[in-house]
């Protein structure tokens, strides 16, 4: 299995969930597909159409009036990688390979950026994870991941559910010597197969 970056980035509403991450597969025919299915989702469930991304690197879903639209990409992680950088509003991304370019665009971020005191702390140590950065100069929201590769990276079967957590944005799971994770739940309103109800009873017991 190869390391692979799998970038999902939106513009429309609940853009600040846009993320970046680490996933294995076989192969970039797999990443390829599995972008094509995630932006399938999407897409069906919005009613958009989907097209080729960034000369093949995955797929982007947009909407009828091109004004809200988002992409799944995928980059196999064939040398050491500091993180990514995601603008949202543009659906787009830059890898950071360095330590010193990583820093250099944290400069640049609190040069030009808007964001508040603990963030700019997180940006100033260079260890920014998740850090959002509003309004740059040229007016797009900037997100800051920084992506450990060497990471072991989880199958759902590979670990054992342990707690609830708070039952909305993340779960904790177990592997089998005990090592707790948070897992973020991620939910896909699935708005082509909607189905009408009478009341709310019917919709949560049938």
């Amino acid at each position: 299995m190869k390391r692979y970056i799998i970038i999902d980035t939106w513009n429309g509403e609940g853009y600040t969930d846009s993320t970046a991450g680490i996933y294995l597969f076989e192969n970039d025919a797999k990443a390829k597909e599995y972008c094509l299915n995630k932006a399938k989702d999407q897409a069906d469930a919005m009613g958009t159409i989907i097209e080729q991304f960034r000369g093949g690197e995955g797929y982007r879903y947009k909407g009828s009036d091109d004004d809200d639209h988002g992409a799944f990409a995928f980059l196999e992680v064939t040398k050491p990688i500091k993180g990514v950088i995601l603008s949202p509003c543009v659906n787009h991304y830059t890898v950071i390979d360095t330590q010193k370019e990583w820093d250099n665009q944290i400069r640049i971020a609190l040069r030009d950026g808007e964001y508040d005191e603990d963030q700019e702390a997180l940006l100033k140590s260079g260890n920014a994870h998740t850090v959002f950065v509003h309004a740059n100069k040229m007016d797009n929201d900037m997100f800051f991941f920084e992506l450990d590769v060497n990471a072991k990276v989880f199958d759902e079967g590979d670990l054992e559910f342990d707690d609830g957590g708070d039952g909305v944005e993340y779960e904790v799971w177990k592997d089998d010597d005990g090592q707790l994770y948070k897992i973020e739940i991620q939910i896909v309103r699935d708005f082509a197969n909607a189905t009408k109800v009478k009341s709310y009873h019917e919709a949560k017991f049938g």
